[in-house]
């Protein structure tokens, strides 16, 4: 079967209640997995809740070979002075950002702006929450490389995912 990377979800809760980096450390060995294969993706409101614990956390990931991402950026209290001091791999801005139904109000002034400002910090950027061809489009003219959402998968038991990833008839 094809191995593929995936990415695992850390909230503040999670960083309060055990040791993280080691956590997904041993689930690496566990499985023998490579940490690249692993991406840790901590929400947003860790970061603005639990800074400190998050800096030394995102550290201790990077230093065992992990990537990390910061998930639903703009729905918590995130301010640009946040992405001045935090160490992560990839954001991930939120779903909430996504223009529907053709909208080309503010949604589409923030992403272009949040893309622009990640590409001058040389920091890649996910667009969540896409699920017709029109807004893959519309990102896609706007310079994103990378989204997700329903568009391209919904979420699936796992005989599924195996059978997807095993190229199976469908897929």
């Amino acid at each position: 079967m094809r191995v593929v990377p995936i990415s695992l979800n850390v909230s503040r809760v999670d960083i309060l209640a055990c040791d993280v980096a080691e956590h997904m450390g041993a689930l690496a060995a566990q499985y023998n997995l490579p940490p690249e294969l692993m991406r840790i993706e901590i929400t947003e409101t860790a970061y603005t809740g639990e800074s400190q614990a998050v800096d030394r956390l995102t550290a201790d990931l990077h230093t065992r070979g992990f990537s990390t991402y910061m998930d639903d950026f703009g729905t918590g209290q995130s301010t640009l002075a946040m992405l001045k001091n935090v160490n992560v791999d990839v954001i991930k801005l939120d779903r909430t950002f996504v223009p529907d139904d053709g909208d080309q109000g503010r949604s589409t002034q923030i992403i272009s702006s949040m893309l622009e400002m990640a590409q001058s910090l040389h920091l890649p950027i996910v667009i969540e929450g896409v699920e017709t061809d029109e807004q893959a489009n519309m990102l896609r003219q706007m310079g994103a490389r990378y989204a997700q959402g329903f568009l391209y998968h919904r979420p699936m038991p796992v005989e599924d995912f195996e059978a997807l990833l095993d190229g199976g008839a469908g897929n």
